[in-house]
């Protein structure tokens, strides 16, 4: 991340999650097996996105790894010291009074949607916003967040997976819907951005609810208007954690490092695919 550390022991975790994903996706794209290598303190406190934690995932999801034991490797009693007290310094950090946490986010909207006629407005709040809410209904665990404005999606997930999942169906069911009984060309599809980071969890006054802010939030809003109508498009960031996460059922497809919207950089992309597509 870009962003200060301010405390957060999740960034550790996030990183470990981009590791792990990386290693794996680049290894599809050479056709070989990746392996894990740790420097490995046995007496260490676990802690999260440590080494052994990171391991313990690693070998978990099947994955090959060796580790250099530095207990064998210690010449005198200095080195367990040293380490020790790094440790203790490093949680005595100073933590923020509100920490983040790992969301997975979605952004979607309907290509064209600015030229709807107005009285089709009603039809099609019916139609679009009742199918993203069944769709939603539909999922095994539910979102954290949804806020809508116009065609305008936004959604927190707790898991990658289930952000994939509802991606996936969002996709297939614009693609269902009679565009031109509500006014819109016949081949409308939606943009769908996808992003994984750490995001505070704050309270909205205005709206009376919890929501979430933050860098990433902003990143993934402008993801999704560089997208192609009728894709969906993630982040390296959030493709590495669906495969840290042990989700397999989705393809994720390198497309390359594109300018993201309103100047803000440029992001490494995924064009995700659902089960069984092409």
């Amino acid at each position: 991340t870009e962003e200060a550390f301010l405390g957060d022991d999740v960034l550790f975790e996030h990183a470990a999650n981009l590791i792990h994903g990386m290693a794996v996706l680049r290894a599809r794209e050479l056709s070989t097996q990746p392996l894990m290598l740790t420097v490995l303190d046995p007496a260490a406190p676990q802690i999260v996105g440590g080494t052994a934690a990171t391991a313990r995932a690693w070998v978990r999801s099947g994955g090959d790894a060796e580790n250099i034991d530095l207990a064998s490797l210690r010449r005198d009693g200095n080195t367990v010291q040293e380490s020790s007290a790094a440790y203790r310094a490093l949680e005595d950090v100073e933590r923020s009074a509100t920490s983040r946490t790992l969301k997975s986010l979605l952004f979607a909207d309907l290509a064209g949607f600015s030229r709807l006629p107005e009285q089709y407005t009603p039809r099609f709040v019916e139609v679009f916003l009742g199918t993203c809410r069944t769709l939603l209904d539909s999922l095994e665990r539910p979102a954290v967040d949804a806020n809508t404005r116009g065609d305008g999606l936004f959604v927190v997930f707790e898991r990658t997976g289930d952000a994939a999942e509802f991606a996936v169906r969002l996709q297939q069911a614009m693609r269902a819907i009679d565009w031109r009984a509500l006014g819109l060309a016949a081949d409308t599809r939606a943009r769908i951005g996808l992003h994984t980071g750490p995001v505070f969890r704050t309270f909205d006054p205005v709206m009376g609810k919890a929501t979430f802010y933050g860098t990433h939030v902003n990143r993934t809003a402008r993801l999704e208007p560089i997208v192609q109508p009728g894709q969906i498009f993630v982040t390296e960031a959030f493709a590495a954690s669906l495969v840290a996460e042990g989700v397999d059922r989705f393809g994720c497809h390198y497309i390359g490092a594109m300018p993201l919207a309103k100047h803000a950089g440029k992001a490494g992309l995924y064009r995700l695919s659902s089960p069984g597509e092409a």
